[in-house]
């Protein structure tokens, strides 16, 4: 018989097709994670500018607007007086709130916040990540990873 060179072997091509079926298995267990994390982050800088707007809107408008926030049906809006509903965000099915039902910040016209709270936020294990605390007067509030 005379031997071929022009072809692989069908060890070869199983060989090579185990490691590519390997490769596409581990990218993408690291790749759900990593889309996880960046879901949650996008979110986290999402929920900062819905807070903002609702800061800079009682501001310029002069009037108060209520930032509430479901825990049961995790989501959260800004209510403004006269206005109406200003904006309604879902939460990604990542994220959890913690604490009693519904909770509402108030700013005040001149932007000050006028009940302070600490609320946290849990990942799909119900394990804190996330504190978003609101201090009291000025209205400034941080965000802190656990």
């Amino acid at each position: 018989m005379i031997r071929s060179e022009r072809g692989f072997t069908l060890i070869e091509a199983l060989f090579v097709l185990s490691c590519l079926s390997l490769m596409l298995a581990v990218g993408s267990v690291v790749g759900s994670k990593m889309l996880e994390v960046y879901e949650r982050h996008a979110y986290i800088r999402q929920v900062k500018k819905d807070l903002y707007y609702a800061q800079m809107f009682a501001m310029e408008k002069r009037i108060n607007v209520s930032f509430r926030i479901q825990t049961n049906d995790n989501k959260y809006s800004a209510v403004a007086n006269g206005y109406g509903t200003l904006f309604t965000s879902y939460q990604p099915r990542t994220m959890k709130f913690i604490g009693d039902d519904p909770i509402t910040i108030r700013y005040t016209f001149l932007g000050h916040i006028q009940n302070p709270t600490t609320i946290y936020f849990t990942n799909e294990e119900n394990i804190p990540v996330y504190k978003l605390i609101f201090q009291l007067g000025r209205g400034r509030f941080y965000f802190t990873e656990i």
